[in-house]
């Protein structure tokens, strides 16, 4: 009977993985395919614009460098982990769902069907998203064509207390993983667990170096990027003569043709009309374009964004649909281990026990960045700690209250500091100190080995209006292959101007 139940058990396992490990490597081609159509759209459009002698960003180096095989592929890994992680789970809850003949779970597969079909409607409203929606549609077609020829089976514990046990703890994890402080989580593990490891460094760095068109989902790119303007004749001009000027600090550039503009600017019946080449469009008032010129820009930029309606689904699948995955493949190579000497019992319940204090010792020290800045009422204290935890509590705080981060003692030497984030937030710190010393340490940053410390540097010195950085600055927009400094370069200069 044990034999049987370790079987069953098993079998049930090895093929939820089967079914998890195949929509994450269907959504990893897709997003090659994606990315690539992406960036070959922009690098075409940055070849065309280089004859006209505007800038584009990303430039024609930093595309080609992104269609790079070996970049493409660790690109689409951000996708895959992120929509192909909440993707692939919504799939196998549908293939073990539909198994029931109960009401509740029938109730519940056509509910999860109804969504499905609601988000799709709403992702193609504006215009067909063929490529975005394959990610939602082939997907769960390979996962379900799979489950025809490899079944799944229903994988609940089989002992009543391990029913309620092994629930509860996941549910009490994912409490606490998306409690109060979900909204600096992801920059809470950036700063405390990828910037402090020379792997989770270098995970960081391909990230912001190569993966402009996946950064595109999990936040808009269109303010950070460089897009391009066309104002028709038909303007008045009483609104065309102040365009310029209005793009002076804004993402934006005025180009020469229809043909090579993110956004073209026309006039019809006393209304301005925004459009792009998806033929989107917002019409507005021409008292209102003067009253709020840069909201209307946004406006239009959110309204033509392809992945307005993706973005939600790809921040919170990666920020519980690839820890769950995750937690289910620890906890079923952790019980496959231990079984080896013990009962499935024992074995299920131990690995429960160990993936619970795991996940609860990283969560504590996750919070207790956020717990520290709330509890302590001296930051120069913290900034003094050995733990980095506690400075990152202080900055946090320093940036909450907006003091000039050199008006504590213990802030001086952090530009030497080992760890990237003590650099990092010194950089983003000192844009608001007022003495002297502070640009010649920016400088200093500005050549620092990693590149999030170096854009930061470079937008401080921006917000400081610090002229003469402007050549350092120009240099590094000259040289990079990365977009996200040629970004910071690009915005550090508006803000000179």
């Amino acid at each position: 009977m044990s034999s049987k139940l370790d079987s069953d058990l098993h079998d049930s396992r090895v093929r939820i993985i089967i079914h998890m490990l195949t929509g994450l490597l269907t959504c990893q081609c897709l997003a090659i395919l994606h990315l690539y159509l992406n960036l070959s759209e922009l690098k075409l459009k940055s070849e065309l614009i280089a004859g006209t002698g505007y800038i584009f960003v990303p430039g024609l180096a930093v595309l080609k460098q992104a269609l790079l095989p070996q970049n493409l592929y660790l690109s689409a890994f951000f996708v895959s982990i992120s929509i192909g992680s909440g993707i692939t789970l919504f799939s196998v809850a549908i293939t073990i769902v539909k198994k029931s003949s109960t009401i509740i779970h029938k109730s519940l597969l056509w509910f999860i069907i109804f969504c499905w079909i609601a988000l799709l409607i709403d992702l193609n409203r504006n215009g067909a998203m063929i490529v975005s929606s394959s990610y939602f549609i082939i997907i769960p077609l390979v996962i379900i064509l799979l489950d025809r020829k490899l079944p799944v089976s229903v994988w609940i514990p089989s002992f009543k207390f391990d029913r309620i046990y092994y629930p509860i703890s996941m549910i009490l994890i994912i409490i606490l993983w998306l409690g109060p402080a979900s909204q600096t989580t992801l920059t809470n593990v950036r700063d405390s667990m990828l910037l402090t490891h020379s792997i989770g460094t270098k995970a960081n760095q391909i990230y912001y170096d190569h993966s402009f068109a996946a950064a595109s989902l999990f936040t808009s790119q269109s303010q950070k990027s460089i897009n391009t303007i066309f104002i028709s004749d038909d303007v008045p001009e009483e609104v065309s003569a102040s365009i310029p000027d209005l793009l002076n600090g804004l993402s934006f550039v005025q180009v020469p043709s229809p043909v090579l503009a993110d956004l073209v600017m026309r006039y019809s019946e006393n209304q301005l009309i925004l459009e792009n080449q998806s033929s989107i469009g917002l019409a507005v008032g021409i008292e209102e374009f003067n009253a709020a010129p840069m909201q209307t820009f946004k406006r239009f930029s959110d309204l033509a964004d392809p992945y307005r309606v993706v973005r939600p689904f790809a921040y919170y699948a990666l920020l519980l649909g690839f820890p769950l995955i995750m937690i289910f493949l620890f906890h079923s190579g952790l019980t496959g281990i231990i079984k080896l000497r013990m009962s499935t019992k024992i074995a299920g319940r131990f690995a429960t026990t160990l993936m619970l204090i795991s996940g609860l010792l990283f969560l504590i020290k996750l919070h207790s960045i956020d717990m520290g800045h709330n509890a302590a009422s001296n930051p120069d204290i913290l900034l003094s700690s050995d733990r980095i935890t506690d400075r990152l509590a202080a900055y946090h705080m320093i940036s909450k209250r907006h003091p000039a981060i050199t008006a504590y003692p213990s802030w001086s030497g952090l530009h030497y500091s080992k760890l990237i984030p003590d650099r990092l937030w010194l950089a983003n710190l000192l844009a608001n100190a007022k003495d002297s010393q502070s640009p010649a340490i920016l400088k200093v940053l500005l050549t620092d080995s990693s590149s999030n410390v170096r854009c930061q540097a470079m937008l401080s010195l921006g917000k400081r209006k610090h002229f003469p950085a402007k050549e350092e600055i120009s240099a590094v927009l000259a040289s990079t292959k990365s977009w996200y400094l040629e970004n910071c370069a690009i915005r550090s200069l508006q803000m000179m101007r």
